[in-house]
């Protein structure tokens, strides 16, 4: 009798060390997606001369991260904006040599995939900070509309004669692609030990286009 108390003893406190121990483990992987804002500059045409620089539309992404430590992580994530508008102005060159401005509405939609390294501030219960630093390659959808425009020739004596000089046109639409840098700062916050708000900001810079999101979304650790 007493060996086999003595055995489900042993047996008992087993069973509740190894629950602790499976519940300890460190997750492997996390899963997130995000919404947010997303603002663009892309390429200034040696012929503008003023106009929007930025633009600004809704952005949509997921992500999947693989932990390595505690603190260190590999990343993804691909993502997809809204389409933006910016207005733009242009420089013609008319027939007698002056150069006429012009203004032109120009259309953007980016679609970006992203691989980073994310290092993780604090071991904290419910608040992660950290930073981030990785590559970036976007795919700029670009589009333009351009309406028509005059110029009114009249010496103050006579009724003005309109003269058209820019007809209504349209360009595009046309894919650019560039490869960059990303960096980044944000915080993972836990609701429970697996599920967790993202909020972060990000930068990249594929010179000389830059771009800014600001995200927020919800993730699980597994």
């Amino acid at each position: 009798m007493s060996r086999t108390l003595a055995l489900l003893f042993t047996l008992t406190a087993l069973f509740p060390s190894h629950g602790l121990a499976q519940t300890a483990e460190p997750p492997k992987w996390d899963f997130s997606a995000t919404t947010g804002l997303f603002s663009g500059r892309p390429a200034i045409a040696v012929t503008e001369h003023y106009g929007d620089r930025w633009y600004s539309s809704a952005r949509a992404g997921i992500s999947v991260g693989r932990y390595w430590t505690p603190n260190l992580k590999t990343e993804v994530e691909v993502m997809t904006s809204g389409e933006g508008m910016r207005y733009a102005s242009r420089t013609a060159i008319l027939a007698d040599g002056t150069q006429w401005w012009y203004g032109a509405h120009e259309y953007f939609r980016t679609s970006q995939g992203s691989a980073r390294v994310v290092w993780q501030l604090l071991d904290n219960r419910w608040v992660h900070p950290y930073l981030l630093a990785g590559v970036a390659l976007d795919a700029d959808r670009q589009h333009a509309f351009i309406p028509e425009q005059y110029r009114y020739l009249s010496d103050g004596r006579t009724p003005a004669i309109r003269e058209l000089l820019v007809p209504q046109q349209t360009e595009g639409p046309a894919t650019v692609y560039r490869v960059g840098a990303m960096v980044g700062a944000g915080a993972k916050l836990y609701f429970s030990p697996t599920v967790f708000a993202n909020t972060a900001l990000l930068v990249t810079h594929a010179k000389p286009a830059k771009t800014v999101s600001i995200i927020l979304g919800l993730g699980l650790d597994f």
